[in-house]
């Protein structure tokens, strides 16, 4: 495993996913351009996480500009934002600030266009933190894939650049689906 890999684990209730969304506004008001890529079990859990990082982010912050929920919803709050997003509908920036959040099943394989009408695949862009919640939904060989994948291709191009790893969840509650 990689080195600089962060665990939030705790029981129901004890604000694991506050403490993510904690941090992922931070890293966005922090002044320098993030790529923060959130990957969940459900879109219910993406929908979630999104939800509580709208609530915790400060007024100034213009979410709409950095905050992507990828993939199918069923909250209207955040279809009203504008905030959800598909592959025909994204457009993916190498520039300024980016919360991604999906589902885990698309790393694999998901693709975005960029600003110069490139295509890329959501696991090859190179993400500054790469934040599993609700991971004990998550089976370990899907969680495995993009703790490899980032830390392979980033070693071998840079070895001085790392992607941050977080994974939050409660190995004691759901088991994978």
């Amino acid at each position: 495993l990689t080195e600089n890999i962060k665990f939030i684990f705790g029981p129901p209730g004890t604000g694991k996913t506050t403490e993510i969304s904690k941090h992922v506004v931070n890293k966005i008001s922090s002044g320098d351009s993030n790529k923060i890529l959130i990957l969940t079990p459900t879109n219910n859990a993406a929908d979630v996480l999104a939800n509580r990082i709208l609530s915790l982010s400060y007024e100034d912050l213009y979410q709409e500009s950095w905050l992507t929920r990828f993939g199918s919803t069923s909250d209207y709050d955040l279809l009203e934002r504008g905030i959800v997003s598909d592959k025909d509908s994204y457009v993916f920036s190498e520039k300024g600030n980016c919360v991604f959040i999906t589902t885990i099943h698309r790393f694999p394989y998901e693709i975005v266009n960029t600003l110069n009408d490139e295509i890329i695949n959501i696991s090859d862009i190179e993400w500054d933190t790469i934040i599993f919640d609700e991971a004990s939904m998550i089976m370990l060989p899907a969680i495995i894939l993009p703790l490899f994948k980032r830390k392979y291709k980033q070693c071998i191009e840079d070895e001085s650049k790392y992607t941050e790893f977080i994974i939050g969840g409660d190995p004691l509650q759901l088991p994978p689906i």
